[in-house]
C-alpha cells in the first residue's frame, strides 16, 4: 500500500508545480486535507507555511508525520525546529540536521513546467546575431544594482538585449505600474512580463546570456550555498552559451551535474571570486572582450547541455533518488 500523503494549503504539488503529481502519485497516495476529516499515524502531511502547519498540529499526538516544504526556497516559511516526526523540504541548505536538500529543484520544475517551449532545431548559433549578450533582472536587489551600474558605467549595455523590471525596462517593451508578484506567474499569457516568459527571438539575436542570480541574502549568508535558479536554466535549456554572475562556485556546481560550461570562451576564474566588486569587473572585462565564434567545440557544449536539461528519464530518475525515496525512508522510518 502505498504511503498517504496530505497537502496542506499550497505545497509544491498541488501549488505551482502539478506537472510533478503523475510522477510522485506511482510512490503515494496524494490527498488534499479536509478539516471535516479524521486522520491517523497513517498519513503524512505536506505544508509550506505556519498557518497551514497550526491546522494539523494536534495529529502530532497521533503519531502522524510531518513535512515541511520549501524546494523554492533557501528558508522555510514556517517553525524550523524539526522534532522526530517532521523533516524539512529545501532547495539548498545545510543549516538543519533535519532537511531533505534539493539543489537541483529548478531543473526539474523547468524541464516539467516549460516542456511545451522545448526548443526544435535550429538552435540559437544559427542565426545571424544582432547583439552580443542578453540579460534579464526582476527585482532590484543591491547585488543587482550594482552590476547594472558598472555594465551602465563601462558602456557595456548598449550592445546587450536586457531588461530590469524593477527599472521600467521590459524586453517586450516598457514597465508601467511595476507589480513584482505578477512577474512571478507561471504561465506567461497571464501577465506580459513574467519571469518565465521565453522568445525565440531573444536568443537566436544574441551571442550569449549573462545570467544574474544574485540577491542579497545568498551573499550575506554565513552559510552561503550555491542557490541555482530557472535564471540558470533558461539558457541552458534554450540552447545558448552564458556567464553566470551567482554564488561563489556556481559554475563548478553545475558541471559537477553533469553540464557543460563554457571556459573556451570565458575566463571562468570569476566562479572563484568572492569579493563582489572583484566578480563584477571581472565579468565586465570578459564581456568587454571581441564576439565569440561558434566553433565545434561550443557548438557541442551546447548541444550537450539541451539534451541534458531535457532528458525526461535522467530528470525523474534524480527526482526519485533525491526527493521521493528519502521521502519515503522517512515515512518507513
Amino acid at each position: 500500500m502505498k504511503p498517504k500523503l496530505i497537502c496542506v494549503g499550497q505545497t509544491f504539488l498541488n501549488g505551482p508545480s502539478p506537472h510533478h503529481i503523475p510522477l510522485f502519485q506511482q510512490y503515494f497516495d496524494i490527498g488534499s486535507y479536509d478539516p471535516l476529516q479524521t486522520y491517523s499515524k497513517e498519513h503524512t502531511f505536506l505544508y509550506a507555511h505556519e498557518d497551514h502547519y497550526k491546522k494539523i498540529a494536534r495529529y502530532k499526538k497521533t503519531g502522524c508525520k510531518f513535512i515541511a516544504e520549501a524546494l523554492w526556497e533557501l528558508k522555510f516559511m514556517c517553525d524550523d525546529n524539526f522534532d522526530n516526526q517532521t523533516i524539512g523540504l529545501i532547495n539548498n541548505t545545510d543549516h538543519h540536521l533535519r532537511t531533505i536538500s534539493v539543489p537541483k529543484w529548478f531543473w526539474f520544475e523547468e524541464h516539467h513546467s516549460q516542456f511545451n517551449n522545448k526548443p526544435v532545431s535550429p538552435l540559437p548559433y544559427n542565426y545571424p546575431k544582432k547583439k552580443t549578450f542578453l540579460m534579464q533582472i526582476n527585482y532590484a536587489r543591491k547585488e543587482r544594482l550594482l552590476l547594472w551600474e558598472r555594465l551602465k558605467e563601462r558602456n557595456l549595455l548598449k550592445d546587450s538585449l536586457h531588461s530590469f523590471l524593477a527599472k521600467g525596462y521590459g524586453l517586450e517593451g516598457p514597465i508601467i505600474n511595476y507589480d513584482p508578484s505578477k512577474t512571478l506567474v507561471l504561465h506567461p499569457w497571464n501577465y506580459p512580463f513574467s519571469q518565465r516568459n521565453y522568445v525565440a527571438d531573444w536568443y537566436n539575436q544574441t551571442v550569449f546570456t549573462l545570467i544574474v542570480e544574485y540577491s542579497y541574502r545568498q551573499h550575506h549568508n554565513k552559510i552561503n550555498p550555491v542557490f541555482i535558479t530557472e535564471k540558470t536554466f533558461k539558457p541552458i535549456m534554450y540552447g545558448h552559451p552564458f556567464l553566470l554572475y551567482g554564488s561563489t562556485h556556481s559554475l563548478k556546481k553545475l558541471k559537477d551535474w553533469g553540464f557543460e560550461t563554457y571556459n573556451n570562451w570565458f575566463d571562468e576564474s570569476y566562479d572563484d571570486i568572492t569579493d563582489l566588486h572583484k566578480k563584477i569587473e571581472h565579468i565586465c572585462n570578459v564581456i568587454a572582450q571581441p564576439t565569440r565564434e561558434y566553433d565545434d567545440n561550443t557548438i557541442e557544449k551546447i548541444n550537450h547541455n539541451v539534451k541534458q536539461f531535457w532528458d525526461r528519464k535522467l530528470v525523474n530518475q534524480l527526482m526519485v533518488n533525491e526527493i521521493i525515496i528519502p521521502i519515503l525512508n522517512f515515512i518507513n522510518s
